[in-house]
C-alpha cells in the first residue's frame, strides 16, 4: 500500500496530512531552515515564501520522492545536497519534484521555477 503525505509549512506551524480526509497534526516547523522529509515514498509540500529561505532538504530514507509548491512568495532551496545545480528558486505558485537516490537529491521536474545548472 502506498501512503502519500502531506505537508504545509506555513506561519510557524509544519501541519501534516496522510490522506486529503485525515484529521491534521501540527508538527514543529522546521529547524534552522531544514526540511527533513520523512520516510515516504511521496509527499507534497506546501512551502511558505514569506518565512522560508535557503531551504536545506534533507532526509534519512532513500528513494523518496517530495513535490515541494511555493505558497505566498518565491523560495529558494539550498542546492547543497543536488549535484551539478547551482542555484533553485520556486516562483510563487511554481512547483519542483524532486528525488532522494544514493544520498542525493535530483530535480524531477520543475513547473514556473529558476533552476541554475553548474557547467
Amino acid at each position: 500500500m502506498e501512503i502519500k503525505l502531506l505537508l504545509i509549512i506555513t506561519g510557524s506551524q509544519l501541519i501534516q496530512k496522510t490522506n486529503p480526509e485525515a484529521a491534521q497534526s501540527i508538527i514543529n516547523p522546521p529547524t534552522n531552515n531544514i526540511l527533513n522529509i520523512v520516510g515516504t515514498n511521496k509527499s507534497y509540500n506546501f512551502v511558505d515564501g514569506s518565512i522560508s529561505s535557503n531551504l536545506i532538504i534533507n532526509s534519512d530514507s532513500d528513494n523518496v520522492e517530495s513535490t515541494l509548491i511555493a505558497i505566498n512568495d518565491d523560495v529558494t532551496i539550498s542546492s547543497i545536497n543536488f549535484p551539478g545545480i547551482d542555484a533553485i528558486t520556486i516562483l510563487e505558485n511554481g512547483s519542483i519534484t524532486i528525488k532522494k537516490s544514493n544520498d542525493v537529491w535530483y530535480v524531477v521536474s520543475e513547473i514556473n521555477s529558476n533552476i541554475s545548472y553548474n557547467n
